[in-house]
């Protein structure tokens, strides 16, 4: 029983394969034809394939016919069986420029007239464009090498300038060392003359304040001795006058006695001995006043 049922499923299995295999068989192949090259024109070479194959898929997956391609409608809704027409807006034109580079320009540029690809493809059915990409390759190529030369020369001379700079900036980065020491001890020797400088001042500002006060000293002594010479002179002045004074009267009693003989001998005694008490007065006087004196003085310079 089991055994029949195995049998069973292999054959099963051996009509579903073959059935398969035989719907692969009878399902429609792509031919690939030799068609016109113009079909591709516009389309970039790694998909030439694409538009060699009949029917022609476009990216969405809709099938059409070769004679769709380049035929100035839009049938594929993303536009990619008009590589080289300029009837799909926003679209791109690839020039192939076999010899130099592929170039992509806009598809409204195509068919205006105006050569835009070096080989001429993008006006082919317009104007008669030659094909320039050998010369215009061998034009570039020529610019590049000038630029090449040019920039081996500008290497050259950068190099030369960095081994230059490099060999002064060695020169003066040996002579910052000397440079800094000399600095340091410049500095060194300012910070020196700047304490130094601080002294002297401090020693003319005490020489300042020392003949200030020696001036006032010198002024107040100036005053005591005008003072001294002052009160001497007062003094001296005073006791001239009393002499004065008592001279006079001494004179005019003389002269009355002159005038009257009898009674000068009697007041001759009188005289005599009032001039003797007059000048001890007047003695007595002269030597108080010139005490009185000195001790101003005295307190004076005892107050200084």
């Amino acid at each position: 029983m089991e055994m029949t049922k195995l049998l069973l499923a292999l054959v099963l299995c051996a009509g579903t394969v073959s059935g398969f295999f035989d719907f692969l068989k009878s399902s429609p192949k792509p031919v690939e034809q030799h068609i016109d090259t113009n079909l591709v024109r516009g389309a970039p070479e790694y998909l030439h394939a694409k538009y060699t194959l009949d029917p022609f898929v476009c990216d969405n997956g809709k099938a059409h016919r070769l004679t769709v391609i380049n035929d100035g409608f839009c049938d594929c809704a993303d536009k990619s069986d008009e590589p080289g027409t300029s009837a799909c807006q926003g679209t791109v034109f690839h020039c192939i420029n076999k010899g130099y580079k592929t170039v992509k320009i806009p598809s409204s540029r195509v068919d205006d007239q105006v050569c835009d690809c070096c080989d001429g493809s993008d006006e082919g059915r317009v104007a008669n464009c030659p094909n320039m990409c050998d010369e215009v390759a061998a034009s570039e190529r020529a610019q590049l090498a000038k630029v090449t030369s040019d920039y081996k020369i500008g290497s050259a001379i950068r190099a030369n300038l960095i081994q230059t700079v490099r060999a002064e900036k060695a020169a003066l980065t040996a002579s910052v060392t000397p440079l800094g020491m000399e600095v340091h001890n410049l500095q060194q020797a300012a910070d020196e003359l700047s304490a130094q400088i601080e002294t002297a001042n401090e020693q003319v500002t005490l020489l300042e304040s020392t003949v200030a006060h020696a001036q006032r000293k010198l002024v107040r002594h100036e005053l005591q001795v005008e003072a001294l010479n002052f009160a001497s002179l007062s003094q001296l002045l005073s006791n001239l006058l009393k002499v004065l004074k008592i001279e006079g009267s001494s004179v005019k009693r003389l002269a009355e006695d002159i005038a009257s003989p009898a009674a000068s001998k009697g007041a001759d005694a009188s005289t005599t001995s009032r001039r003797a008490s007059v000048s001890s007065e007047d003695e007595g006087e002269h030597i108080e006043g010139d005490a009185d004196a000195d001790a101003d003085a005295g307190d004076r310079l005892h107050d200084e």
